[in-house]
C-alpha cells in the first residue's frame, strides 16, 4: 500500500498540512516510512492511532518531518520507550500538542530524558497511563508548567500530593482528572494552589 500511494500521490501531498492515518492496520511494522517523508514540507498535525508496531518508524520517518507540531498516538501499545524517546528527540523542538492516550508507553526515566528534547509543549495527553507517578509529572511541570495549556491525566494514579513541590509557574487552562482514583483531597488542594488562577471554570 506505501509504496503505491507514494509514487502516484506525489504532486497531492506535499501541500498537506493535517493528515489522519487512524486505525490504518494496514501500515503497521515499518510501513509509514514510505509514506511520511512525502509530507515533510508542511505537515503540522498527524493522527496515527491504533497503527500496530508504529514505532518501528520513529527513527528512520520522523526527523523528515520539521513542521509537525501535533501528534495523535492513541491506543499506539507496541511502542517502546525507547522508540519514544527517539521520536520525542526529533519532533521535541516544535512539538505543542502530544496525545499519547492509553499508548501504554513505559514512562520509565521518562521525563529526565525527554524534557530536554520537549521545549515548548502546549497539550499533554496522558489518560489512563497506569504507571504514572506524581514525581514524572511534577518534574514534567517545573519545566513545562509556564507553557503549557492542558493536561489530561485522566484513569492514571495521580495522587497530587507532590505538586506543592512544583516551582514553575503554571498557566493551565484545562486539567482533566476524571477517573483519577486515587486523588486525595489534600492533592487537589496542592494542584488548585498552583493553577487556580489560570484555570477555566
Amino acid at each position: 500500500m506505501g509504496r503505491t500511494f507514494c509514487s502516484n500521490n506525489l504532486s497531492l501531498s506535499s501541500n498537506l498540512h493535517t493528515l489522519y492515518l487512524d486505525t490504518c492496520f494496514e501500515l503497521r511494522d515499518g510501513r509509514l516510512s514510505f509514506i511520511l517523508p512525502h509530507f515533510s514540507a508542511k505537515l503540522k498535525h498527524l493522527n496515527i492511532l491504533f497503527i500496530p508496531n508504529v514505532g518501528k518508524d520513529f527513527n528512520n520517518t520522523f526527523w523528515r518531518l520539521p513542521e509537525l507540531e501535533s501528534i495523535c498516538m492513541h491506543f499506539c501499545s507496541d511502542v517502546t520507550n525507547k522508540e519514544l524517546l527517539a521520536l520525542v528527540s526529533k519532533l521535541g523542538p516544535k512539538l505543542r500538542h502530544f496525545d499519547m492516550q492509553e499508548a501504554e508507553v513505559s514512562l520509565e526515566n521518562f521525563p529526565e530524558q525527554c524534557l530536554k528534547f520537549l521545549v515548548m509543549p502546549e497539550t499533554l495527553d496522558l489518560s489512563f497511563y497506569h504507571d504514572v507517578q506524581d514525581s514524572d509529572i511534577s518534574v514534567f511541570l517545573d519545566k513545562c508548567g509556564a507553557r503549557l495549556k492542558l493536561l489530561t491525566l485522566s484513569g492514571t494514579q495521580i495522587r497530587g500530593e507532590s505538586w506543592s513541590g512544583i516551582n514553575s509557574s503554571l498557566m493551565l487552562a484545562d486539567l482533566n482528572f476524571s477517573s483519577c482514583r486515587s486523588l486525595t483531597d489534600q492533592g487537589l488542594t496542592n494542584v488548585l494552589s498552583k493553577c487556580a488562577k489560570s484555570l477555566k471554570v
